[in-house]
């Protein structure tokens, strides 16, 4: 049927009742385009993304379907668009949206960033649908296309519909204008567009979207829902958009045709009566004497009460703006808004919806990740609902207010214990933000570096041989506390009051372990007639070890002591997961388990404080050190095995993740701190004859070359282009990149004592500076080849001048080169520091000039969604038709060549008792240009490497005042 039928120009028909004739309109709705979602999962996707509930889309009506209003907001909660959604009649879920042309972009961009895996296809046809309005209509007199729709933004709003552009009515001089459509929009008090909404900074119920029936308070979590929730509920909004008249009629709002616009939107409008202004709100879109405008309520009162009036600033003064209530709003005072419809929202409803807004999380088929929560309350996002001491109530306390305008309260200050990021069948829930290292976390690093170099230079004035034993054992235990501390600021850090003082805290203890472990000396002596060491074998103290070596007097006091500080900064994270498993029950099987294995761990260190055995001491630090070393397995083994037991039971573990970019972060700033102390101990100050260009700057100079190779290659590390960081690729490779910073970080401090003693020393090395120097730094450089043999290397195949396999051989190579050098007989130092720092300086070239050519591989969604779905869980295994999927998936993979055999792909493995035999994750072919591995960082993709700069040309120009203009002067 063609438009010309569904509209005619200003249809004149007979009422029914009265007689009279009257008219109805019709208009182009201007600004206005059209972008349609179809697939699968369109509607599971929508339920997430937008404000509106979609089961609205799939109801039932006898006559003329309702427009679903909604709104899109960004994870702020702020509008990013008003649209208003058709379902089409078609095979497969399609949904029409028309909004904004000038925004749909920008939503369509924001879309995809969410659309993970989900089978959703997005598009813009702007061009093939045009938007449409008709007004003073009955249902019977608008014919029934399948995509017009009733209005119920306001009542009196009309029907709403989309005609392909090829069919658009005639223009004619009896059709009403695009203007014709604002002045009817305006007068209902309907807020539409960009120039009424503005995109990234209007909110959703200062718009009204709530009012228009346009935002479902019952359903589960979407974008930005937690700001909206909480302004809500907490019944406050202070402004809202409501049509103004400028001069005219303060009783009534009549338009006035012969009066131009008289401002530009954005105008302020302000509160005038008394000695002072202030302003009330900004001026929106308009036209002729009318228009909307956001206003605070509470201005609005005081003109009502006759003791303030609105004015608007324009170009040729103040002009007077009266503002209206629409009569259509539901009654409320104007601070405390009321349920739209007069409904409350049912406080126990249980709410079971995909939740997009959860980044990470696959909006797909089978992905419902809030059922996971059983019932879920629709007052409680999933941060209130799982902090939450009882699981039907919402947590108090947690601070729910933020931005630049809201007052620092105690709330701020002494925040409630957190989870920030966990695991929950199957699903990992973080938040959207990154989670970086706080200022407070790089001061504990530099403190924490400090007490580190004393540890080692105690050690290297002890005897020979028990040195490097002595700085393992007591660096170790000081390494320990640091890493509880970075546990538990990733975990459940919230930079307030509280944390501050436990970092002091820690700090302190750190502060006491170090000057008592550093005390504990161990003398060797060459002659046996020697009164000390004669004194210390007839003692009955254990103070003489074997072979001339004896502690020093007082060891005992100060290794009691040591133990001491270090069991109280253990008890007191012991605690802290005991006080967080009584605070936050969804975590408390977790928080018990860390805690039980780390009570265990640390009942092995009690008898050092009366032990004084030297190989008893020596014997229960090692097996302290060793069973601290493997708390991370064994928790996680221990977790594992309890989820299994629960999910016999049908229930799921909450267990608290780390935010793997805070770690990547924190690791990597910490090996920079402890790398500067390299080059603090490399420098020197010139004495008489070390002026100039002397041998002690020489030292000194290569000292520092030294160090600054060792931070070039632990830099690049991964010896890739583009890689996967071992912290995503597993969980053991992520532990064990974790457990090698401890040599890492150790062989820094242990090099920059020994570095120290070169500098100054003139005459040839002593064999214990020699093994310390070489030693030290070839266990720097074997560390940093290991963990980056974690990282998963994702260069394309056959590109670059060296293969990534060659670069970690030569590595290997140099290490054992620069740990062989003391074999070779005395060195001076000048020589012995620039051999090393000559191996590492070509090192460093070889690496970097044989990456010429490298390309990386680039990420393909559509054979991503295939490796996902080939993988086969012991879930999969379980179900004949989702191992159908998995096998099928793997046999398109094959056809692409992207398996690195048949067997992966093998179709007789599908039957019975044979499913064992296939992998569970296929092996995908080595000359792949692409990989499946979705969201890697600017550093995994090769961005921080050197040389490699993406935004060089790239020139925006921004407008300053004279001030700022030279306070960027270079």
């Amino acid at each position: 049927m063609s438009a010309q039928t569904l509209l005619a120009a200003r249809w004149l028909v007979r009422g029914a009742r009265s007689g009279q004739y009257r008219a109805i309109h019709y208009a182009r709705v201007p600004n206005r385009g059209v972008f349609e979602l179809t697939g699968r999962d369109t509607l599971k996707f929508l339920q997430g993304t937008i404000t509106a509930n979609v089961s609205r889309l799939e109801e039932q009506h006898s006559g003329v379907p309702p427009v679903c209003l909604a709104g899109m907001l960004n994870p702020q909660g702020r509008m990013l668009g008003d649209v208003l959604l058709y379902r089409a009649d078609t095979d497969q879920p399609r949904v029409l949206a028309d909004a904004d042309v000038r925004v749909i972009p920008e939503l369509l961009s924001f879309l995809k960033r969410f659309k993970l895996r989900a089978k959703v296809a997005l598009s813009d046809v702007s061009q093939d649908l045009t938007v449409y309005q008709a007004w003073d209509a009955k249902p019977e007199e608008v014919v029934q296309s399948p995509l017009l729709r009733v209005d119920t933004r306001a009542p009196g709003m009309g029907y709403r519909v989309l005609l392909p552009a090829s069919d658009a009515p005639p223009a004619g001089p009896e059709a009403s204008t695009e203007e014709a459509y604002t002045i009817h929009r305006i007068l209902h008090g309907v807020a539409e567009g960009a120039d009424d909404i503005r995109s990234g900074s209007s909110l959703p119920l200062e718009s009204c979207i709530d009012y228009m029936n346009g935002i479902d308070f019952r359903k589960g979590c979407y974008i930005g829902q937690e700001l909206t929730a909480r302004t809500f509920f907490t019944g406050v909004t202070r402004k809202r958009i409501v049509p103004i008249s400028i001069g005219g009629d303060a009783k009534k709002l009549t338009l006035d045709t012969s009066v131009s616009f008289p401002a530009k939107p954005g105008a302020d409008i302000r509160l005038v009566g008394g000695e002072h202004s202030r302003s009330a709100g900004r001026l929106l879109g308009g036209i002729h004497n009318i228009a909307l405008a956001l206003l605070r309520l509470e201005h609005i009162n005081k003109v009502n009460a006759g003791t303030a009036e609105l004015a608007l600033e324009t170009d040729n003064g103040t002009c007077p703006v009266h503002a209206f209530l629409p009569d259509w709003w539901p009654q409320t005072n104007n601070e405390e808004h009321a349920h739209p419809g007069g409904h409350e929202p049912d406080r126990w409803e249980e709410v079971n919806v995909a939740d997009p807004n959860i980044v990470g999380i696959t909006v797909g088929e089978d992905s419902d990740p809030l059922r996971a929560h059983h019932h879920h309350n629709p007052h409680i996002d999933i941060f209130s609902y799982v902090h939450s001491k009882k699981r039907a109530e919402k947590g108090q306390g947690y601070v729910d207010d933020h931005g630049l305008e809201v007052p620092l309260k105690m709330r701020h200050l002494f925040k409630r214990p957190i989870v920030r990021q966990w695991i929950h069948d199957e699903h990992l829930y973080r938040e959207k933000d990154d989670h970086l290292p706080t200022r407070m976390e790089l001061f504990f690093d530099l403190m924490f570096a400090g007490i580190a170099h004393i540890l080692a230079e105690s050690a290297l004035d002890d005897a020979p041989g028990y040195s490097v034993l002595k700085f393992v054992l007591s660096y170790y235990h000081s390494f320990s506390v640091w890493n509880e501390v970075r546990m538990f600021l990733n975990t459940s850090g919230t930079d307030d009051v509280t944390e501050r003082f436990v970092v002091l805290a820690m700090m302190l203890l750190l502060t006491g372990y170090s000057a008592n472990a550093a005390s504990i000396h161990i003398w060797i002596t060459e002659s046996s007639p020697d009164l000390e060491l004669e004194i210390a074998k007839q003692k009955e103290d254990g103070r003489y070890i074997n072979d001339g070596y004896y502690f020093a007097e007082g060891y005992l006091s100060s290794l009691a002591a040591a133990i001491g500080f270090y069991l109280v900064a253990r008890l007191a994270r012991i605690f802290q997961f005991f006080f967080y498993a009584w605070w936050l029950p969804c975590f408390r099987v977790s928080m018990l388990t860390h805690a039980c294995v780390r009570i265990f761990v640390s009942a092995l260190y009690i008898p050092l404080t009366v032990v004084a055995n030297p190989a008893t001491v020596t014997g229960l630090l090692f097996a302290g050190m060793a069973l601290d070393i493997a708390t991370p397995y064994i928790v996680m083994f221990l977790l594992r095995y309890i989820e299994k037991l629960w999910a016999r039971k049908g229930e799921k573990l909450y267990v608290p993740a780390t935010a793997q970019g805070h770690v990547m972060e924190r690791l990597l700033g910490f090996s920079v701190v402890l790398t500067g102390e390299l080059i603090i101990c490399a420098s020197f100050i010139a004495d008489e004859g070390a002026q100039g260009l002397s041998n002690k700057y020489a030292r000194s100079a290569l000292s520092v070359v030294t160090t600054f190779m060792i931070a070039w290659l632990y830099f690049d590390m991964d010896s890739s282009r583009t890689f996967q960081h071992a912290l995503r690729r597993h969980a053991l490779t992520g532990m064990l990149f974790s457990t090698l910073h401890f040599p890492l970080t150790g062989g820094i401090i242990f090099a920059s004592a020994a570095i120290k003693d070169l500098v100054y020393t003139e005459s040839e090395l002593s064999s214990l500076l020699q093994w310390s120097v070489c030693g030290s730094i070839g266990v720097i450089l074997f560390c940093i080849t290991l963990a980056g043999m974690l990282h998963r290397g994702l260069d394309k195949e056959n590109t670059g001048i060296l293969p990534r396999y060659a670069r970690i051989i030569w590595r290997f190579c140099a290490t054992a080169i620069i740990i062989c050098l003391p074999l070779m007989g005395i060195w001076v130092p000048r020589n012995l520091i620039g051999i090393v720092a000559s191996i590492l300086t070509f090192t460093v070239l070889l690496e970097t000039f044989s990456k010429l050519g490298t390309v990386g591989r680039r990420f393909s969604e559509e054979n991503a969604e295939l490796v996902y779905r080939s993988k086969i869980t012991p879930q999969v295994r379980q179900d004949e038709k989702r191992l159908e999927a998995a096998m099928d998936a793997r046999k398109k993979l094959y056809e692409i060549g992207a398996l690195h055999s048949e067997h992966d792909a093998d179709d007789c493995a599908r039957s019975g008792n044979k499913t064992w035999r296939v992998r569970s994750r296929p092996r995908l072919a080595a000359g792949l240009d692409w990989h499946p591995y979705e969201g890697l960082s600017h550093d995994e993709q090769g961005e921080e490497d050197v040389g490699v700069e993406n935004e060089l040309g790239h020139i925006e120009a921004k407008e300053l005042s004279q001030g700022q203009r030279w306070a960027h002067a270079a």
